[in-house]
């Protein structure tokens, strides 16, 4: 979909360039045996329509909507002059600087910047959700919390079921249940585990490496850090 666009290759990659894509696009037809698969380009693309039915930008709404609501002052697709003071530049496995992604059209699947205070705050208030669904958006948090395809054997929703959005994990029958969520960009990973139970959060941020290359990410899958954060929740 993307060829030849350098270091940052959504910067120019606009809507006409997503819906010019999507009518020239053709699935090889339906798979024979059912299957899950996780889609960056079915997130960027969700966030497109609710951008066009809002008519407004894909990153307002999200303010407006979401992150305003939640008082995560600090997480933004577009950054203040300040905040670009205090990001954290990404680097690629050899510690040289690569430059950070940004997004026109795919906004959906991962313009936005946040602080590891913000991701608390947020954690905090998806287990306020979670607990005692009172608002609107409380109720849309539990609604995107909710187990839907089970990915264990046979398909059942343990150890693992995908939500919308969050995978749910509960590694062990007598172990709390976690929410968990990742992503990265070139140089840049995040990931989040939230137990609602414990009311704890884990987070792991890195800007060297772990989504740059094939060896780091390897390297952070053989340290499991499933298991880390599972066994972190089970001792609180």
């Amino acid at each position: 979909m993307i060829q030849g666009a350098g270091d940052d290759p959504y910067s120019e990659f606009s809507r006409d360039d997503l819906v010019a894509w999507l009518r020239v696009w053709r699935s090889d037809g339906p798979s024979k045996k059912p299957g899950h698969a996780y889609s960056n380009l079915a997130f960027g693309l969700l966030g497109e329509v609710l951008a066009l039915s809002q008519r407004r930008p894909f990153h307002e709404m999200l303010r407006d909507e979401l992150l305003v609501p939640l008082g995560m002052n600090e997480t933004s697709a577009c950054l203040s002059p300040e905040q670009k003071k205090r990001f954290a530049r990404p680097h690629d496995n050899r510690g040289r600087p690569v430059v950070p992604w940004t997004f026109k059209a795919m906004a959906g699947a991962g313009a936005l910047r946040s602080s590891a205070g913000d991701l608390a705050l947020f954690s905090s208030r998806v287990s306020d959700a979670l607990a005692d669904p009172t608002t609107t958006l409380d109720r849309a948090v539990r609604r995107s919390a909710k187990p839907l395809i089970g990915l264990g054997p046979r398909g059942k929703k343990e150890p693992v079921s995908q939500c919308l959005g969050w995978l749910s994990m509960r590694l062990e029958p007598t172990a709390p249940m976690m929410l968990f969520h990742d992503g990265g960009t070139a140089g840049s990973t995040a990931a989040l585990y939230i137990c609602p139970e414990k009311r704890a959060a884990l987070t792991i941020l890195a800007n060297r490496g772990v989504a740059a290359g094939l060896w780091s990410s390897l390297k952070l899958s053989w340290s499991n850090p499933h298991r880390l954060a599972n066994d972190i929740f089970a001792r609180l």
